[in-house]
This record gives C-alpha cells, structure tokens and sequence, in this order.
C-alpha cells in the first residue's frame, strides 16, 4: 500500500519504519515535496495525479493543507488523518494546546526548520520584513523538537534572526504520531474500498 505523505514528515516517519518495522509491513512511503502547501496549485496537481494515477487509499496531509484536500479524498475514498497541519499530527492538538502559553503561537517542526528557505523564500518569496510583517503577530515560535535529526543552535538563531520572534525548543516524542499512524493505517486496511 502506497501512503502519499508530504515530505516535512520523512524523517520522522523514517525512524517509525525502522523503530517498529511490523507497524509498517506492506506499507510503501511517497514523499511529495516538503514545500508544495504554499502553492496551492501545485500541491492540488501533485495529489490529484498520485490519486488518478496509482492506487492511493491513505494521505499523510494536514486536512487544512489545501482547501479542497478533504473533499478529494472522500471522493476518492482515500483517508486523510483529522489534523489540520503537520503540527498536529506530530503533538496532537491536546499538547499543543498544553504547551500554549496564552497567546498566539507559531508552531515549527524539524521538517519546517530544514526546508525554511524553500517554504519561505523561494516558496512563498519573503524577504526578512515580509516574515515580520507575516509572523509578526506571533508572541513566540515553539519548535517541536522530536529528535530525529541534530538542531544546532545556529539553525535557531537564524530563523529568529529572519522572523524576529523568540523561539523556544519544546521536546516531543513520536508516541502521538506513532499512534496517528496506526490508526490510519489500521482504518486504511478495515476499509478495504
């Protein structure tokens, strides 16, 4: 079975594969491009060819990724977990919500911080003031730290210096995300479609 998953998830979804390999048996990843959510155009060309194309019964998107993501996947009869971003899918929102510190909360996966300048420079074109300008209401940015792969304090200190927002580095353990997972997967094989 193919699972389409944008690319911001691989290294985490990588680690699950080698952690528990029977979770995973039958299971083929996709990764799409990590940065196709800022054009709304290409993720929808992306995905729709994968869905007419091969034989898709799962998508690892956020359900807000695109508009039309859900109705595309009914349609399609492809399940799509219930999490609106990829932050979501990694914490759930129940820890998100626990790690809120009141306010307005930017939150950045290790996927997001390694493909920062393809998500937004080249991506959605920001320069320095249009990531004030577009972040800037944000009190802080929480980095969902789930250890799959080193984060230097460099990496950090050049996302603030490009959005000049405090940035504060939350551990996360794969445990909800496993979990998001098996269901999905589970569901993708009771519903056989």
């Amino acid at each position: 079975m193919k699972l389409i998953a944008c690319g911001i998830f691989e290294r985490e979804l990588k680690k699950l594969m080698q952690d528990d390999p029977q979770l995973f048996v039958g299971v083929e990843p996709v990764f799409l491009t990590p940065a196709l959510h800022v054009d709304l155009t290409a993720l929808e060309k992306e995905i729709n060819g994968r869905l007419e194309t091969e034989s898709i019964k799962s998508l690892l998107y956020g359900c807000n990724c695109h508009p039309d993501l859900k109705e595309k996947c009914h349609e399609k009869q492809c399940l799509l977990p219930t999490e609106v971003d990829c932050a979501e899918i990694l914490a759930g929102k129940e820890f998100l919500t626990e790690i809120n510190q009141g306010g307005d909360e930017f939150y950045l996966t290790p996927g997001w911080l390694e493909y920062r300048d393809e998500i937004f420079k080249q991506g959605l074109g920001w320069d320095t003031i249009d990531a004030r300008q577009n972040l800037g209401f944000y009190n802080r940015v929480v980095l969902l730290n789930t250890g799959v792969r080193p984060i230097d304090d460099l990496e950090i200190l050049e996302f603030y210096d490009y959005c000049q927002i405090p940035v504060e580095t939350v551990p996360l353990s794969l445990e909800y995300f496993k979990s998001r997972l098996e269901n999905l997967l589970n569901e993708t094989n009771r519903n056989k479609f």
